[in-house]
């Protein structure tokens, strides 16, 4: 599993994949880079589906 010590996160296989892609059409300088930027997409994804999840009101409350 690839690995990327500035952030200090394993990448699953399908991320992986994204930043390969990303790399190949040549819209970052180097791998580093691609991987930086797809972290950063991830993670403020991640974030916006943590506020998303928060704002539902919880099943049990409904129950």
């Amino acid at each position: 599993m690839p690995f990327d010590p500035t952030h200090n996160v394993s990448l699953t296989a399908e991320p992986a994949l994204f930043i390969r892609a990303q790399n190949r059409s040549s819209r970052h300088r180097d791998m580093g880079e691609a991987v930086r930027v797809s972290l950063r997409l991830f993670q403020r994804l991640e974030r916006q589906n943590q506020r998303n999840r928060a704002a539902r009101p919880s099943d049990q409350a409904c129950g």
